[in-house]
């Protein structure tokens, strides 16, 4: 198992340079499988703290974009 059970990042530069039509999917959030409650709040508060852009990178899949898709 990893140290990093959560992982949510700015998006990359190289990624934001890349029209959103044909942006590739953010990597998994949770890579090591099922979230814990904790893990799941922590994701929250990390994905709140982003840039809108990379918000809406997180969240273009999602109906809630209060939150990542995956959730």
């Amino acid at each position: 198992m990893s140290d990093n059970r959560v992982q949510i990042a700015p998006m990359p530069a190289g990624i934001r340079n890349i029209p959103k039509k044909w942006r590739p999917l953010h990597p998994p959030i949770f890579p090591d499988g099922e979230p814990t409650a904790e893990e799941i709040e922590l994701a929250r508060a990390l994905f709140k703290e982003l840039d809108e852009e990379s918000q809406n990178w997180y969240a273009r899949l999602s109906t809630n974009f209060d939150l990542p898709c995956l959730f």
